[in-house]
């Protein structure tokens, strides 16, 4: 099986465990190249009666972002492209519309394991991604607790 791999890159440490993981699967399998994106929220942060600035990034910030993606590959030493989706709608949303886009058979994102409050009012891009996707989906999560050092012997 040498699977479609999307893998949803958002440049915080649980997206860099996701790409290592996808990284890994796509070595084992010999699969194609890999397809990053990151999703920008375009729509405005809060809904007001007045008419909302909606700070997009331009086409410097689009290239730094594709650069970004391109080193983070290069450091998972894999083959990728790169995508930025701007779309007026939340970023699970955006990553779903490219995952059929390019047919994807499997996307692999980072968690960061919100739970309770803050999960319900923060949402979960990677629980909305899960239920959506017409692929499965892996979620990796990273802690970023370190085993601490055994007592002295």
């Amino acid at each position: 099986m040498k699977p479609r791999i999307l893998v949803a890159y958002d440049f915080g440490e649980p997206a860099v465990h996701a790409l290592a993981w996808a990284a890994d699967l796509n070595r084992t399998t010999g699969g194609g190249p890999i397809h990053m994106v990151h999703a920008v929220d375009t729509r405005p942060a809060v809904a007001s009666e007045s008419p909302a600035v909606i700070m997009l990034p331009g086409p410097s910030d689009i290239a730094a972002f594709e650069r970004r993606m391109r080193e983070a590959a290069l450091a998972a030493n894999v083959e990728a492209t790169y995508e930025v989706a701007l779309r007026p709608t939340t970023p699970s949303a955006a990553i779903l519309d490219v995952a059929r886009r390019v047919r994807a058979e499997l996307i692999v994102m980072g968690s960061h394991a919100r739970r309770g409050l803050e999960r319900l009012l923060l949402g979960s891009v990677a629980a909305h991604v899960a239920r959506g996707a017409e692929c499965p989906v892996v979620t990796v999560y990273h802690s970023h607790i370190e085993s601490a050092p055994s007592g002295n012997r």
